[in-house]
């Protein structure tokens, strides 16, 4: 059993990527699965399923260690650790999108053996509702496994505020890969990817799986126009900044009901939810068209 693991919050921080570093520890500690790690050289957030044409991706290594004070490791290398082999410490750094690091890590890891399942994240994050999992480069990694034709799953982490006891991470964690070695042994066919999101709550480790569906939700701007000009050079120019409602996109679970994937995660569930990777057309709606 051979895993990839990819990410769109780049290699483990304490700002971007918290997570990642304990994700691939705690695989090895609790499965006998081999690892390789091909992961964005930075964050590349909110950039779903893209590749950038055009652009020649450059290879550097690193071999990380735990998150905390004083977190250090050494700069990244660009030439292999172990050219003569594979080195499974060594994590793959591109300069890439996340689709681009599922893409690579399945057709240029140095390992003979063939990569058996995806798994993206954990997402420093939620990726629930439409609003998120359309524009999410952690599902959009998981995605393009399952388009080159290897199950796939999107792990996130749903929290209210950053300040997470490491205990509770840790927990998180834990029934992460407990729940991923489940699906993975009890795989429904008709899935390509699941994609989880894991409250992070005091109670995370007993938190009950729960199949969802997405909710279908919607949003206004998710930019803001600047006013004033920083320089002269700015005279004349209309400027917009990135900057969602996201308090928006909270009133619209809050509004909702059934069992969609943003409500289970309030009611302090994990919401597991099976996708195909494509576009699902409405079946329904077929036939000519008649311009005249």
């Amino acid at each position: 059993m051979h895993v990839l693991i990819t990410n769109d919050d780049g290699p483990p921080s304490l700002k971007h990527s918290p997570y990642i570093y304990q994700l691939v520890e705690t695989i090895k500690r609790l499965t006998d699965w081999e690892v390789s790690v091909v992961i964005p050289n930075t964050q590349k957030s909110w950039i779903g399923k893209a590749h950038l044409i055009g652009q020649t991706l450059t290879a550097s290594y690193i071999r990380p260690g735990p998150v905390g004070d004083g977190f250090i490791y050494d700069p990244p290398t660009y030439e292999h650790p172990d050219t003569s082999g594979y080195d499974e410490s060594a994590w793959m750094l591109l300069d890439g999108t996340p689709a681009s690091c599922t893409n690579i890590g399945l057709y240029y890891n140095r390992r003979k053996k063939p990569v058996d399942l995806v798994i993206s994240g954990p997402n420093y994050g939620r990726n629930s509702t439409a609003l998120y999992i359309i524009s999410s480069g952690t599902v959009g990694a998981a995605m393009e496994g399952a388009l080159s034709g290897v199950k796939a799953i999107s792990l996130s982490y749903a929290f209210e505020n950053r300040s997470i006891p490491p205990p509770h991470v840790k927990e998180a964690t834990t029934r992460s890969v407990e729940l991923i070695k489940y699906l993975w042994e009890n795989w429904d066919e008709q899935a390509q990817i699941y994609t989880i999101n894991v409250p992070m709550i005091a109670s995370v480790a007993s938190a009950e799986p729960v199949f969802t569906h997405i909710l279908e939700n919607t949003w206004g701007s998710v930019f803001h126009e600047v006013g004033g000009s920083k320089t002269p050079a700015d005279d004349g120019k209309r400027q917009f900044r990135w900057g969602p409602d996201f308090d928006a996109a909270d009133r619209t679970v809050a509004e909702s009901s059934g069992n969609n994937d943003g409500r289970v995660i309030e009611q302090g569930c994990i919401s597991v939810t099976p996708l195909r990777a494509n576009y699902k057309d409405i079946p329904t709606i077929q036939g000519e068209i008649t311009l005249d």
